[in-house]
């Protein structure tokens, strides 16, 4: 994917009864159009939800995205605007991250989880599983190219990712900072 795509910056309101599958369509329109979340205020009280949810996604998916959400404004859900983020933005902040050890299930997971929630948007993630060694274990690697947007901070996902277990290797060079750091 093209590291230089320009992305739609959206803020929507939420004014409707309690439906989580209201939310779930709309996460899932996002996750579908390789959007991510910024910013949200979502409350809930006496069966009515209200809130702000700020939004990003590549722009050639807009289109694709307003039709779908369209389907969700009958039910409360409205987009109050749509802004275009400045590409430098984004290119500046290029990461390339390496991850490897002992595979486990949901390891998958639990690293996009780390990188999501610590404000990093993947653009590519390539994994293999090796098959199991003479002792059943398994190795394994993963290949993230993202951008670190600009609450992210090195330092406290550092010392998330030391939650992944200690047989976890990570090597990671941010292109704005100039900085590399490799966590055994």
């Amino acid at each position: 994917m093209d590291i230089s795509t320009v992305y739609s910056t959206w803020l929507i309101s939420i004014a409707a009864d309690d439906n989580p599958e209201l939310l779930q369509r709309l996460t899932e329109t996002f996750a579908f159009c390789e959007g991510y979340l910024l910013d949200h205020q979502v409350i809930g009280m006496n069966g009515r939800m209200a809130g702000l949810i700020k939004v990003s996604l590549p722009d050639h998916h807009s289109d694709f995205a307003w039709r779908q959400l369209e389907t969700l404004s009958a039910h409360g859900l409205h987009v109050l605007s749509r802004g275009l983020a400045s590409v430098d933005h984004y290119t500046a902040n290029q990461s390339t991250l390496n991850i490897s050890g002992e595979y486990r299930q949901g390891l998958y997971h639990e690293i996009r989880l780390l990188l999501e929630s610590h404000w990093f948007q993947v653009k590519s993630f390539t994994q293999t599983v090796d098959e199991p060694d003479f002792h059943g274990l398994q190795r394994y690697r993963a290949s993230i190219i993202g951008i670190a947007l600009d609450q992210f901070c090195t330092e406290r996902f550092s010392s998330a990712l030391q939650h992944l277990g200690n047989a976890i290797v990570v090597d990671m060079q941010c292109a704005q900072a100039q900085e590399n750091f490799v966590m055994h």
